[in-house]
């Protein structure tokens, strides 16, 4: 369990006299922003007070015609009064230098001198009510004389009130100092960031008005764009619809002209079997069923199915009737052949008998 020893004391350094007349541009500085922030405090507090009392007035300090006076600890425990002065903007913002520090004592209130500052200041949980950190920021001292100092104080055995107020000035410029080196550390480190943010803000200002742009430029392409969307894509399925009427068309004309040649070549074949020229009416027999099943046949004399292309039209029902009439041409055609064949027979049957004598034929018979 830690305790009090564990604290580590508080290093006490020389604080050297300095003259009020430095402060003067600080306060010069800080003076308009203390009396805008108490103008702001005292409206605020009379809207508040007006809203729960009407009667009553407003009590705050007046700022018009009164100057506002900065306590600060003397060296000889006094607490002398200066005279706060006016100094806003023409826009009636602060200066951007919110506290009086010269450029020359920045390096002064450099990072390392909050190596100063004791670390209990920057504890998370500060609260004056724990005792060790009221004993680090005390540094461990009567801030208020008790009644026992008081009687020993009466009696000769201990030292005057005089010291515990010198005591409470020494605290009180320490924490004066704190503040200051403090303070100018976060104006340091927020000068050093705030280009790199400003500057940052500004890229983004520009990435934005760029962005805005770029987006009213595509809203505006879009818009331009959904007219012509709609006419190419209204364009473009009646192109296909054309081309796929046109296909169409193409294969009926093709069907068309492979149905007239098989009509038109039934028709020879049946002139040519009525005219007796067999050998002719089945090549072109040949060709009539090559067209019909989609082949091209070697016989194929016709030039206009070159460059057409042919299907099997042998299902279709308007070539039904070719397809008997076929059959009965074929059949025909059969029945020419026996006769032809019949009458080569009778013909040499004929010649023999002519060219042969009737005892030559009983000789052979009889032998």
């Amino acid at each position: 369990m830690s305790n009090v020893r564990d604290i580590p004391p508080v290093a006490i350094t020389n604080i050297p006299y300095v003259d009020a007349a430095q402060f003067e541009s600080y306060i010069s500085k800080m003076g308009p922003l203390y009396e805008q922030l108490q103008r702001l405090k005292g409206t605020e507090d009379g809207r508040r007070r007006a809203r729960s009392n009407p009667e009553s007035s407003f009590e705050c300090f007046e700022t018009s015609n009164q100057t506002v006076k900065l306590s600060y600890p003397a060296r000889d425990g006094r607490i002398s009064s200066i005279p706060l002065a006016t100094a806003l903007s023409d826009d009636g913002l602060p200066n951007r230098q919110v506290r009086g520090i010269d450029s020359s004592r920045d390096g002064h209130y450099s990072a390392a001198a909050l190596s100063i500052i004791p670390s209990g200041y920057f504890h998370q949980q500060f609260h004056l009510e724990n005792p060790r950190i009221f004993d680090v920021v005390s540094e461990k001292s009567e801030v208020v004389p008790s009644n026992s100092t008081a009687e020993s104080a009466g009696d000769g055995h201990a030292p005057a009130p005089g010291t515990a107020l010198a005591t409470n000035a020494i605290l009180q410029e320490k924490l004066s100092w704190y503040m200051d080196t403090v303070e100018a550390h976060l104006v340091n480190s927020l000068a050093m960031a705030s280009s790199t943010l400003f500057s940052a803000l500004g890229s983004m200002t520009e990435l934005h008005s760029e962005a805005g742009k770029l987006v009213e430029k595509v809203a505006a392409l879009r818009q331009d764009l959904t007219p012509l969307d709609k006419d190419v894509v209204a364009k473009g399925l009646e192109l296909t619809r054309k081309r796929q009427e046109s296909h169409n068309v193409q294969q009926i004309h093709d069907a068309v002209l492979q149905l007239k040649r098989i009509v038109d070549g039934v028709v020879c074949y049946e002139s040519l079997v009525n005219k007796g020229r067999i050998e002719k009416a089945l090549a072109e027999m040949n060709v009539i069923e090559s067209v019909m099943a989609g082949k091209r046949s070697d016989n194929l004399e016709d030039e206009s199915l070159t460059y057409i292309q042919l299907r099997d039209l042998r299902g279709a029902t308007a070539l039904q009737g070719v397809a008997s009439d076929l059959t009965i041409l074929r059949y025909r055609i059969g029945k020419l052949f026996e006769s032809k064949v019949h009458n080569h027979l009778i013909g040499d049957l004929r010649r023999h008998v002519q060219s042969v004598s009737a005892e030559e034929v009983i000789l052979r018979w009889g032998a």
